[in-house]
């Protein structure tokens, strides 16, 4: 059964996205962290650009790992340039062995092998 990893709710087979926030369904539900825990977010990987960095992104908010993406680098801030720099994708310091597995276990021959 999916579930919604930010409202906690359980779907019926063959849903794909939450009906009040619209977020992606994950298979499994994340654990849930005792309200007033600090997040301390870490780096998983650099991408070249956005459009890898949030292809990436998707695949682990589809398993209810939430994700930051960050321009890094010079030129970031100026208008019109971010998505053209590198990105570092960035999840939960919980989430972090998870994140790795997923995107090892999903990199081919042809993708940019996550660190």
């Amino acid at each position: 059964m999916p579930f919604c990893p930010t409202c906690r709710t359980e779907y019926v087979a063959g849903i794909e996205y939450c009906a009040d926030c619209g977020r992606l369904l994950a298979e499994r539900l994340p654990p849930a962290r005792p309200v007033g825990t600090p997040v301390t977010e870490v780096g998983v990987h650099t991408f070249a650009n956005w459009l890898q960095a949030s292809v990436w992104a998707e695949r682990l908010r589809a398993e209810g790992i939430p994700v930051v993406l960050s321009a890094i680098g010079p030129g970031v801030g100026r208008f019109g340039t971010d998505q053209l720099a590198p990105h570092e994708l960035r999840v939960r310091s919980t989430d972090l062995i998870r994140a790795r597995e997923l995107l090892e276990a999903d990199s081919g021959p042809t993708d940019q092998p996550p660190s």
